[in-house]
């Protein structure tokens, strides 16, 4: 495959990314409102709703990475990617807007799943003192008549 073929085919995976991630952030947000809310029946059916987009994006990961190893550009930052001399105008150009998209779209989603995370440490904290103001129960063989 040529270069220019791969190319767009990275193009492509990196806009398929960048959908994936903007689907996987609002399940973020809504799971965060919902443990907020303290809604478990919403919390659950939105993890179970979350799994297809995170099987695709793992496959879009793994996808983006076979990519990069092809076109020898594995593990160099956006910014590097774009200044590589055997880019052509027209594939920076086209590249350039996707990989600003995504690179937002994952600071976002980084946010979303930092403000999850905050919400379900409170959360646990607060089963946790629940649970410590709770009575200790009876060992089974003390319970028997």
């Amino acid at each position: 495959m040529e270069n220019a073929e791969i190319y767009k085919e990275y193009k492509e995976t990196m806009e398929a990314l960048t959908a994936c991630l903007k689907s996987l952030r609002s399940y973020e947000d809504q799971m965060v409102l919902a443990a907020s809310d303290d809604d478990s029946e919403k919390l659950e059916d939105l993890v179970n709703k979350t799994q297809p987009d995170l099987l695709r994006f793992r496959g879009l990961d793994a996808e983006r990475d076979r990519l990069e190893k092809a076109l020898g550009i594995a593990g160099l930052p956006f910014s590097e990617l774009l200044e590589k001399p055997e880019l052509n105008e027209e594939t920076r150009a086209g590249l350039a807007p996707i990989l600003e998209n995504l690179s937002r779209e994952l600071m976002l989603f980084q946010e979303s799943r930092e403000n999850a995370d905050r919400i379900m440490k409170v959360r646990l904290l607060n089963v946790n003192q629940i649970l410590e103001n709770q009575p200790l129960p009876k060992p089974f063989h003390e319970t028997r008549a």
